[in-house]
This record gives structure tokens, sequence and C-alpha cells, in this order.
């Protein structure tokens, strides 16, 4: 095994301890998806997926979505592949606080999305395609993509009190129009890029707070991180570890809905779709601000 830093998380009250990092993934032990792949003589990729049950007795309607991907194939985008590139690349830390993670390493087989945190709360990829990524590989979404975990109540009624969703995105020019859903719960929280045309800003909104905007020109093809915080009191938007926005308000209900990423729910479409490469997806049930949240990231000069 390969060694790794030690990383400090705390929350504004000032709750610490040490995440442990591990090169070993989790085992799957779920069949969320059955899949079959194929790519024709253009090089376009097909995947047809019939969708079944998750943990937690969580279902979906079983039925069948076939998806073809011509935009941003691994070639185009890296000259890369990432199938014959080395092993997986596993960075979050093994803690229980951290209640999901999605790094995009492994289930491309079967159209798993796996989760490497201890809770296994796999679900389900349709539609997008595995390229190098911010640490190891990713997942780039195009508007057809569908990525997308079942609500199970004991896992997501951990985050009531306070929570972190983050992840790290590099968006593409191609989708820099209106609101796109990157990580969203119907009726609960979203973190969203709002497209100006040439850049953008993030959004962090829920109903029992309103709308925080990064009011930041950023720009597409580049890598960033970016985190909404609820501390129990008040939800903020983080860009790259650093504060960016802020507002009080109550979030009290978190629904029965499923974790879309990269699409708003419950209506998905090609409007709200994210395009470009999503990452490490991390959901904490504590609000992690400040060196906590880069420590948890990786962001560099934050540790």
């Amino acid at each position: 095994m390969v060694a790794r830093p030690t990383v400090i998380v705390a929350t504004a009250s000032a709750l610490a301890f040490a995440a442990c990092f591990t090169d070993e993934p989790p085992e799957q032990t779920t069949s969320p998806v059955t899949a079959s792949s194929s790519t024709s003589s253009s090089g376009e990729s097909t995947t047809s997926v019939t969708e079944g049950s998750t943990t937690e007795g969580a279902t979906t309607e079983g039925s069948t979505t076939e998806h073809t991907s011509t935009v941003g194939t691994t070639a185009e985008t890296t000259g890369v592949d990432p199938t014959t590139g080395g092993d997986p690349v596993y960075s979050c830390p093994d803690v229980p606080e951290l209640v999901l993670c999605y790094e995009f390493e492994t289930g491309w087989s079967d159209s798993s999305l796996l989760d490497t945190s201890d809770s296994l709360y796999h679900g389900f990829m349709v539609g997008v395609v595995q390229v190098p990524g911010h640490s190891g590989s990713s997942a780039l979404f195009d508007e057809a993509s569908a990525v997308f975990v079942p609500y199970g109540e004991s896992v997501f009624q951990r985050l009531l009190g306070e929570f972190t969703v983050a992840a790290w995105i590099r968006p593409s020019a191609e989708g820099l129009s209106g609101t796109r859903g990157i990580i969203e719960r119907d009726g609960n929280i979203r973190l969203a890029l709002v497209g100006e045309g040439a850049t953008y800003e993030l959004s962090c909104d829920s109903p029992g707070v309103g709308t925080v905007l990064s009011s930041l020109g950023l720009k597409p093809d580049v890598w960033l991180h970016a985190a909404c915080v609820y501390d129990g009191a008040a939800l903020s938007l983080w860009v790259d570890g650093a504060l960016v926005g802020q507002a009080a308000g109550m979030i009290g209900v978190l629904g029965d809905d499923s974790l879309r990423i990269g699409n708003d729910g419950p209506a998905v479409g090609a409007a709200s779709a994210f395009v470009g490469q999503i990452d490490e997806v991390q959901i904490w049930e504590l609000g992690l601000i400040g060196q906590a949240l880069c420590g948890a990231a990786g962001i560099a000069g934050c540790m």
C-alpha cells in the first residue's frame, strides 16, 4: 500500500479528526444496472442500460435507456486512454463522516456509479465517457448523459443537520448557457453552473435559504473545486477553497428525491445538462470550511 498524507478535517465548531487514505476500493455489494456497449465504424459509442435495484431497497422503474455519445471521445479530449494508463487513483478520505464519494475510477464495464465511502451506496451511469481527470479518471458529460443515485433514507437523512456537497469540475466551453446542474437533489440542494456565454458563475441554492452566487467570471476548460456547505444556520459557496458567498437560512426538509450528477431533477433535460468533466464528488455530513475543506478535496496550497 502506498502511504498517503494525513488530512485534518474540522467544522466551524472546532470538531477535528484525522482522515487516512487508502488505495483499496471497496467491494461492490450491489448490482444496480446491467449494460452492454458497442462501438460503430464511425467511432460512436453506444451503451444500453437496464436499470434495476440498488441498496437500501431503492428501486427504479426498470426501463431500458439507449444513449449514443459523439462528444469528447478520449482521443479528442486528451490523447490518453485511461483504461490502459495505469491503476485507479483513490483520493477520498476513509472516515465515517464522508457519506458518499464518487471518484469515477471503476464501474465503467457495467455502467455502475461506485461509491467508495463506507456507505457503499452505488448508483447508475448512462452516456458518460471515462477520460483522465483531476485525479485518476473522471466522467465526461454531454447533454444526453444521466448519472444518478436513488433515494435511500438511512443515507440521505444523515445530511439533515449540516452537509458539504463538493466536486472537481472542468466545464466545456460548449455548455456555457443557462443553468446547468452539477450536483442536485430536487427541493433540497443544488450546486450548479450559470453560463454567461464565454465564462460562467457557480451557484448554490436551496428552498430554505435562496441562491448564493460566486459572482466570478470563471473560465471553461480549467479544473476547479466547487462546494456548497451548510452549517445548520447558513449556506455558503466555496471555489478552490475560498469563500465566495453566503446566506443565512434553515434547510429543514430533505425529501425523497434521487441525487443527480450532471443535471437537474426531477425533469432532467439537455438545457439543464452539465457539459464537461466531473471528478471526485464528495458529500459529507459535516459543514467543512477553510483548511478542512481544502484538505478533504486535496486543494494545493491549503493543506
